[in-house]
């Protein structure tokens, strides 16, 4: 913090502190607090996931990397545990966990040591029904109503990369196509799909490209580039379309270069004064949010997509923006929760609710009316000691 304003706040912070001291934290808004989890041993890792109604919790207990154990809360018994099934033989290292849409949990595993990733299939009991990769990275995805696991392995070149893309089936393990093998220069052009690969989605199963335009001998010039999409499952382009507006398609493209593998995703427009969402069509939407985004310290964006075709997301009140330092007052520092529709037609995001920070790091996830909150340590970025669970007023 630097400059005159930096002088004004820590002032401010400076004055405020005593009372700050004595005075409590503003209530909850929007939310009813439903459990607080805390673990027996070790802490409550990054990694915890609501199944499809918000009915159950999958959690992760674990330590630093002698143990790691899953744990099923069923929220309508008000956090009562379910079931806790140990897998630390498989891993320690719990990257993210999620439910299938058959109720299975899907754990994908990153080794600190190789940088490889696993996926890991359980039943709801904790029997380890499948076991994907090593690979350089390994995605759960669902294209076109199929649920899968992707498999990316990167291997670099002289003179550029070499991918290979094996996309399964998560229910029955059975390959959906070939194995792919791409060979890439350093600009991601692939020889045999005659494009240049832009960025992937739905995991690793779609990779969408750039194409020159073709030449048209009548009118003696060539036709403009398109934007293709190539399909890993058959191998083949699924779609392609004439890339309309040149200077807005490479502007997207160098917001994509930021969100690797995301299709849709959300950030801060470049004016600082609002959020933009990026959706799976290259189209810039401006999303306006209930308090003046002023008020947030833009840098504590965090959002996820939910399974209901929504885009959830969360910014922190920063306590010396410019209108608290023109009161001399500083703001409660506090997280507030919103929800954006994409097939809405408000171009605006909604409020759900609205939570204390405590001056702790967090991480969180949404699901079936639900909030899920983890209060992350001071210090060590990985886990906490309380995980939150609140019910969203309806």
């Amino acid at each position: 913090m630097t400059g005159s304003r930096g002088l004004v706040a820590l002032a401010l912070i400076a004055t405020a502190a005593p009372a700050a001291a004595q005075k409590q934290e503003p209530a909850p808004q929007g939310v009813t607090l439903l459990v607080a989890v805390k673990p027996e041993r070790g802490f409550v890792d990054d990694a915890f996931a609501f199944d499809g109604s918000g009915g159950r919790l999958a959690i992760v207990r674990a330590d630093a990397g002698t143990f790691a154990e899953i744990e099923l809360i069923d929220l309508g018994q008000r956090g009562a545990s379910l079931v806790r099934f140990d897998v630390t033989a498989d891993t320690t290292e719990v990257s993210s966990l999620a439910f299938t849409r058959d109720g299975d949990l899907f754990v994908i595993a990153r080794s600190a040591d190789s940088g490889t990733a696993t996926g890991l299939l359980y039943s709801p009991a904790g029997k380890r029904l499948r076991k994907f990769g090593p690979a350089s990275d390994v995605a759960l995805a669902e294209v076109d109503g199929d649920e899968v696991v992707s498999l990316l392995t990167t291997k670099p070149q002289k003179a550029g990369i070499t991918w290979e893309v094996s996309v399964l089936g998560v229910s029955d393990g059975k390959p959906r196509g070939k194995k792919r093998v791409l060979q890439a220069r350093e600009d991601g052009f692939v020889q045999s799909l005659a494009a240049r690969i832009l960025y992937w989605r739905g995991g690793y199963v779609q990779a969408v490209t750039q194409k020159k335009g073709e030449y048209d001998r009548f009118q003696d010039q060539r036709q403009p580039d398109t934007v293709a999409v190539w399909d890993a499952r058959d191998g083949a382009f699924v779609k392609n379309a004439v890339i309309s507006d040149v200077v807005g398609h490479a502007a997207v493209m160098k917001l994509r270069d930021e969100h690797p593998g995301e299709a849709e995703f959300v950030l801060v427009a470049p004016d600082l004064g609002a959020l933009e969402f990026v959706t799976a069509d290259d189209r810039r939407v401006r999303i306006a949010t209930a308090e003046s985004f002023g008020h947030y310290d833009p840098k504590t964006l965090h959002y996820r997509a939910g399974r209901d075709g929504k885009v959830y997301f969360t910014l922190t009140i920063d306590p010396v923006n410019a209108d608290a330092v023109a009161r001399k007052k500083a703001d409660p520092e506090l997280i507030d929760l919103y929800v954006f529709d994409p097939a809405g037609t408000k171009p605006c995001a909604d409020r759900l609710a609205r939570l204390p920070r405590a001056g702790l790091p967090f991480s969180w996830q949404v699901g079936g009316g639900r909030w899920a909150v983890l209060r992350k340590h001071k210090g060590f970025d990985r886990g906490g000691a309380t995980l939150e669970i609140y019910d969203l007023a309806k």
